[in-house]
């Protein structure tokens, strides 16, 4: 197992947490801290999920271990596959006490990362930074601890992605209010986006045949990569699974509308 993190993918979800918890946080505390969750397959880590630890800054710095692993024991009853990965805390630099949190986490997980984000928006954006850390001297002779920057990356399920963009539409209206759209309403544009695509690439192909522009070995790779990736299925049975996946949207839009008026009609009989 490499012990030494290569690089760190992060989800959106553990960001607006970190966010969500520094604005709530005590008015008299400088920073939020916590552990970060999810999986390390030789280096590379994948974080999921987040809590806040509560903790004490000063010249002592203290955390509190018990609500800690009472905490990851409820995460872990949710679900079994996640681990610690590592530590975050907010703020744009790495003070002295970040050590001494940083030997916990080291002693429950291997090659802990330490995430920090910006939440003062120092240079005009979140900032985000990961970091492992490494010893500093000669052997046998420890002097001090360094943090080495990781490469970082942001990644998402399309769940999350799909809330991100119903996110981003929200910034445009004076209100700053939007509303998911119905099941029916988000299929269409997501077909509307595939279509789009596909456009895009038919039209890149068609000019490289014809020699109008170079070609662009590393796009040719990536679209061999997608076509690989595509299961072979004869017209019946792709038109069976896009049958039977219609009929589940239908069968869920029913349910959540027949659920709907239920509420509806109890709270009204609730006024008699």
């Amino acid at each position: 197992m490499n012990l030494i993190p290569v690089d760190v993918k992060i989800h959106p979800t553990v960001l607006f947490s970190i966010v969500d918890a520094y604005e709530r946080r005590n008015e008299k505390m400088t920073r939020v801290v916590g552990t970060l969750l999810g999986t390390n397959i030789q280096g590379n880590i994948e974080v999921t999920d987040s809590f806040v630890v509560p903790h004490r800054d000063g010249d002592e710095v203290a955390l509190d271990v018990e609500f800690s692993k009472n905490s990851m024991n409820a995460f872990k009853k949710l679900n079994p596959s996640v681990s610690i990965v590592g530590w975050f805390s907010t703020g744009n630099d790495i003070p002295n006490t970040s050590c001494l949190i940083h030997e916990y986490y080291a002693r429950e997980t291997i090659s802990p990362i330490h995430l920090t984000v910006d939440t003062n928006l120092k240079n005009n954006k979140p900032d985000v930074k990961a970091y492992y850390s490494t010893e500093l001297g000669i052997p046998d002779r420890k002097q001090g601890t360094i943090f080495v920057p990781i490469p970082i990356d942001i990644t998402s399920y399309d769940s999350e992605k799909l809330t991100i963009d119903l996110l981003q539409h929200g910034k445009f209206g004076n209100k700053r209010i939007v509303k998911p759209g119905m099941d029916f309403v988000n299929l269409k544009i997501a077909l509307d986006n595939i279509y789009l695509m596909l456009n895009s690439v038919t039209e890149y192909v068609d000019k490289v045949l014809a020699g109008k522009i170079a070609m662009d070995s590393n796009i040719g790779r990536h679209l061999v990569k997608i076509i690989d990736s595509i299961p072979l299925l004869d017209p019946q049975t792709f038109d069976t699974l896009m049958t039977n996946q219609m009929n589940d949207l239908l069968m869920v839009q029913y349910l959540s509308n027949l659920v709907q008026v239920q509420l509806t009609l109890n709270e009204k009989l609730s006024l008699i």
